[in-house]
C-alpha cells in the first residue's frame, strides 16, 4: 500500500510532458488458459494482483527520473519511463514480486490450480516520441509497435526493439546485460523490417507458453 500511495503522489506531482520515452508493455502470460480453467472471479483476481504488482513495484523500484503508469490494458499494463535503468529496476521489482504473490494466493487454491494461477510476464519495450490526448492517454506510433512485438517474448522475459536496444546499449556494461537476438519483425508504419532483442530472463520462469 505505500509503494502505490508512492506511486499515485509521483502521479499527482508530474505534469505529462510530451517527449521521448521508454515504452514499456507487461503482459500477464497464460491469460487464456487461466481464463478457461479458474473460472471468472479467479481469473479476475490473478489480473488484478498482476495489475496491482506492476504499479506496487514502480513505487518499491524508486525511479530517479520520469516513470508513469499509464493504464491496464486487459491483461496487461503500458508504462512510459525517460531512464532504461529506472525501467529495468522496475522491471527486476516485477519479478521478485510476483512469485511472492503466487505464493500468497496458493494457500486459498486447490493443488490442481496453483501452476494455472502462478503469476509471469513478458515485457516488451520500445523507444519513440510521446504526446498526450486530453492531457492523460499517450498517443504515439511507437505505442502501436511495441504492441507488435509483445508476442515475440516468453515468460520472465524482458525484450526490446533495436531502436531501443541502440538507445540504452551504454547503460548495459552497469546493468550486467548481455542482449541476444531474437527475429526480426516488420513493425506498423515501417518499410522494412528491425531486430528484436532479450536484454534479460527471469531463470525461474516458465518457458513453455508465450
Amino acid at each position: 500500500m505505500e509503494a502505490i500511495a508512492h506511486v499515485r503522489k509521483m502521479e499527482e506531482e508530474h505534469i505529462f510532458r510530451p517527449g521521448l520515452y521508454y515504452v514499456a508493455l507487461t503482459d500477464l502470460s497464460g491469460a487464456t488458459v487461466a481464463s478457461e480453467k479458474l473460472g471468472a472471479q479467479l481469473n479476475r483476481k490473478r489480473v488484478e494482483s498482476f495489475i496491482t504488482i506492476c504499479v506496487a513495484s514502480l513505487g518499491t523500484s524508486k525511479p530517479q527520473t520520469y516513470a508513469h503508469f499509464v493504464k491496464a490494458v486487459g491483461d496487461a499494463a503500458l508504462l512510459l519511463f525517460s531512464s532504461f535503468t529506472d525501467l529495468y529496476r522496475w522491471w527486476d521489482a516485477t519479478q521478485g514480486q510476483m512469485p511472492f504473490y503466487s505464493a500468497e494466493w496458493n494457500r486459498e487454491l486447490p493443488r490442481d490450480m496453483t501452476n494455472i494461477f502462478r503469476l509471469q510476464s513478458k515485457t516488451a519495450v520500445h523507444v519513440g516520441e510521446i504526446a498526450y490526448s486530453d492531457d492523460k492517454d499517450p498517443v504515439s506510433a511507437a505505442v502501436n509497435q511495441v504492441f507488435k512485438i509483445e508476442k515475440l517474448f516468453y515468460p520472465g522475459e524482458l525484450g526490446c526493439t533495436e531502436a531501443a536496444r541502440a538507445v540504452a546499449s551504454p547503460l548495459f556494461p552497469d546493468l550486467a546485460l548481455k542482449p541476444t537476438a531474437r527475429e526480426q519483425v516488420l513493425l506498423p508504419g515501417t518499410e522494412s523490417p528491425t531486430m528484436t532483442w532479450v536484454l534479460a530472463q527471469n531463470e525461474s520462469a516458465k518457458y513453455d507458453l508465450r
